[in-house]
């Protein structure tokens, strides 16, 4: 009940909860991702009865979880460090794992997923939020440390975009060369 409410406290960027979630252990933040990987797993399961997708997402997205955080908050703290932030990365990386916790409705059928979504844009409001918190920063030194690896792999995502899509026409037109036109 505790996870619940700090979790509930957190979605209404109270300040206390974050920094109570940023003396948590390192437990709370494994069960934190656990939950969330469950969620993810039994959601999936739902929509296609797959016991043996079920093990693996459960196994895969728990680990995923797990690494795919602790490199993005890694990359945040790090920016929100330069920015002259003072908390340490397990405080930061403890905190954020509560953000985990929007997937968890996608285990209800039909609407789950379309709450997590929405709950995961409100994530990126939240980690404003924690990490201004935790690292005693102003909102816009926490905002710019949030909101610049997004922006950076928008940009990235972009360009690998294209440049697949100019190798995708490449090919695709050469099969076509010599062709006689109808």
């Amino acid at each position: 009940m505790e996870l619940l409410n700090r979790f509930l406290g957190m979605v209404k960027l109270e300040k206390k909860p974050y920094q109570e979630a940023s003396k948590e252990t390192f437990s709370t933040a494994a069960m934190n991702f656990l939950l969330a990987a469950a969620a993810s797993a039994l959601g999936a399961f739902f929509l296609t009865w797959d016991v043996f997708g079920l093990v693996g997402s459960l196994v895969v997205g728990w680990i995923g979880l797990v690494v795919m955080f602790a490199i993005g908050v890694l990359i945040v703290w790090g920016l929100a460090r330069l920015f002259g932030g003072k908390a340490n990365y397990g405080e930061h990386y403890m905190s954020a794992s509560y953000l985990s916790l929007w997937i968890v409705p996608s285990i209800i059928p039909i609407i789950g997923p379309f709450i997590s979504m929405i709950g995961g844009l409100w994530a990126i409001v939240m980690h404003v939020v924690l990490t201004q918190n935790i690292h005693k920063i102003t909102t816009g030194k926490a905002a710019a440390a949030v909101l610049i690896p997004y922006v950076l792999f928008a940009i990235i995502g972009f360009i690998l975009a294209v440049v697949a899509a100019t190798l995708l026409a490449g090919l695709l037109g050469g099969m076509f060369m010599g062709m006689p036109v109808a």
